[in-house]
């Protein structure tokens, strides 16, 4: 079975504003190739497209819920294996 990820938002920690290197190297650093990433629920308004290269191997990503407003193609573009993309209530 695919190994998840999850990074939901809880009192004691802020909710994400951002894909970016820090959360990329967060999640890598507990699974260095996961497949499967949850950032449902989170204040994400951006991907960078240097973060989503490190996570390359995900075949699906959960976005859902988040303040997205734009995708640069740019910031899917290395996630060459990826088959699920939720995208659900977003501002796009």
């Amino acid at each position: 079975m695919a190994a998840a990820a999850a990074a939901t938002a809880s009192p004691h920690r802020p909710p994400l504003t951002a894909l970016d290197d820090d959360v990329a190297a967060a999640v890598a650093a507990v699974n260095a190739a996961p497949r499967r990433l949850n950032l449902a629920r989170h204040t994400i308004a951006s991907l960078w497209p240097s973060a989503t290269a490190r996570l390359a191997a995900l075949e699906a990503l959960d976005l859902s819920h988040n303040r997205l407003v734009a995708l640069a193609a740019s910031a899917l573009a290395p996630l060459v294996r990826l088959a699920t993309l939720s995208l659900a209530h977003n501002r796009l």
